[in-house]
């Protein structure tokens, strides 16, 4: 077994203790959305995307591909009527989630990721953002 120093095992909890925070946020938040959607569907989206950033970073790439994924899915209709007020968290969600799926080996949703684009008004597809 390779020694770890202390500060290694604070960096090695860190993504673990950020996860389990996060996980509960968006446990929570999806009763929050209900009564008000308008306010709390953006704020899970992003709580998903931090989750997605935490699993990608603990090698837990498919459940990163998921959470990406409901993020972005839940982050559409946004989108699509204020897509300025949303621009910058849905190009890094589709990057994001380009990126997991590809660590996960799997392909992205292509739709998901046509429709994230032409809301943007790209004149590419959104799984090619760089």
């Amino acid at each position: 077994m390779v020694p770890v120093s202390p500060e290694q095992q604070l960096t090695l909890l860190k993504p673990a203790q950020t996860l389990a925070e996060i996980a509960q946020t968006v446990r929570d938040e999806p009763l929050l959305a209900v009564a008000h959607p308008d306010r709390f569907l953006p704020e899970l989206s992003r709580s998903l995307r931090a989750l997605g950033r935490c699993r990608l970073a603990m090698g837990r790439t498919q459940e990163a591909v998921c959470s990406t994924k409901e993020a972005l899915s839940i982050l559409a209709p946004f989108l699509t009527r204020t897509p300025e007020a949303f621009r910058e968290l849905a190009t890094t969600l589709a990057k994001l989630y380009r990126e997991s799926s590809e660590k996960a080996q799997q392909e992205p949703d292509v739709e998901l990721l046509q429709g994230v684009s032409q809301a943007l008004g790209n004149g590419h597809p959104a799984h090619k953002i760089e």
